[in-house]
């Protein structure tokens, strides 16, 4: 395909995701219907995703970027993960101008916001239709071929599929991940607390970008402080926009950390999400609006961002200037993550995967040894 091609490929997929994100287009209510029905979130929780989270304006370098990320195959295989539904624009896109011949395996539990991307782009401005299959299969008779494969989802699921390929694909692989927040000196608490709530609120903390640690900049009271304030963004912010549903594996582990907290320091929790706050250790907590935090200077960083930790900090969220001291040192130690302001992390520009960790297409073999050692501990 040619230039004009691919973003011809580009624009139509946008194009109808600006269909499908305004409330009032026959698409658009069919779509949110669907999306509440499906779950897991709250209605107010699908209409933010919609109008706030979706990639509707790319710039001319924006298209450029995501292009030139893409790079070229004769065939591209996808597997969409289920954790952040307006993320199938991104996948699709990647896809769509890397490769005339698109295959799509939906994620079980989220084929709701795709289908539904498909079914609304203009079929004449996009070209060859995109394949909905239910496995990914590439026999060893299409070697010869250049064939990829993108994945999205946990480790685990991508030590499994990769496990399944013939070595001559080639893998993009983005794997587990999460959001790190960083509270500098130059940013009030308050404010602070505002802008990492507002990354916080979006698809209840799933996704690779959605912060769940906060480093804050200053001793134990300003980090009380920052905690405080926090939880009173988050008791706002519920009220106007509720938490969906859990299962019960995740309530289950919810209520782990918040033990782990109350016995190691200090837990500040109501229904609309928790802050930990302990000195000196840190903990993930899961999904589900809540936050670990954590007092941090920045000779201290790369003590408490440990080589395990590192390499799953898909995204670095600044309040207070990404020239502070702090945020400077963190972004020295992973220096893969995506890096934003604090309160758009969940708004990245549409310029390529949101996940820059592996940016290179690797072989199977390649891809098992990265990712079994990643989600095994190693």
């Amino acid at each position: 395909m040619n230039a004009l091609q691919r973003e011809r490929r580009l624009m139509a997929l946008v194009q109808a995701c600006q269909t499908l994100a305004n409330p009032k287009t026959p698409q658009g209510k069919a779509l949110r219907k669907d999306l509440l029905a499906q779950g897991p979130l709250s209605e107010s929780g699908v209409e933010l995703a919609l109008t706030e989270h979706l990639e509707l304006e790319p710039s001319i370098q924006d298209r450029k970027a995501l292009m030139a990320a893409a790079g070229q195959a004769d065939v591209v295989h996808v597997l969409l993960s289920a954790n952040v539904f307006v993320g199938a624009l991104r996948a699709l896109a990647l896809a769509a101008v890397a490769a005339p011949h698109v295959v799509v395996r939906m994620s079980r539990r989220e084929s709701v916001f795709a289908r539904h991307l498909l079914d609304a782009v203009d079929k004449r401005a996009f070209g060859y239709p995109i394949e909905i299959v239910d496995s990914l299969m590439i026999p060893n008779s299409c070697e010869g071929e250049a064939h990829e494969v993108h994945l999205y989802g946990s480790n685990s699921t991508i030590v499994q599929v990769a496990s399944s390929l013939p070595e001559f694909v080639r893998i993009r692989a983005h794997g587990s991940g999460l959001g790190l927040a960083v509270v500098e000196t130059s940013c009030s608490t308050n404010d602070a607390a505002q802008a990492v709530a507002a990354s916080m609120i979006p698809f209840d903390q799933r996704g690779c970008l959605s912060p769940r640690i906060a480093l804050v900049h200053g001793d134990e009271s300003r980090a009380w402080r920052f905690s405080q304030a926090l939880l009173s963004c988050l008791e706002r912010a519920g009220t106007k926009i509720p938490l969906g549903d859990l299962l019960p594996e995740e309530r289950a582990e919810r209520a782990r950390y918040q033990d782990i907290c109350r016995m190691a320091g200090t837990l500040f929790d109501s229904p609309h999400g928790c802050v930990g706050l302990t000195g000196g250790s840190l903990w993930i907590p899961p999904i589900g609006r809540n936050m670990h935090v954590l007092a941090c200077q920045p000779a201290e960083v790369e003590t408490v961002l440990r080589p395990w930790l590192r390499r799953i900090v898909a995204a670095v969220g600044i309040a207070g200037g990404d020239g502070g001291d702090l945020a400077t040192m963190v972004q020295r130690v992973v220096p893969k993550a995506r890096v934003s302001a604090a309160d758009r992390m969940q708004k990245p520009p549409l310029d390529g995967p949101v996940d820059r960790r592996t940016p290179e297409p690797l072989a199977p073999s390649e891809v098992i040894r990265i990712f079994r050692d990643e989600y095994e501990g190693g």
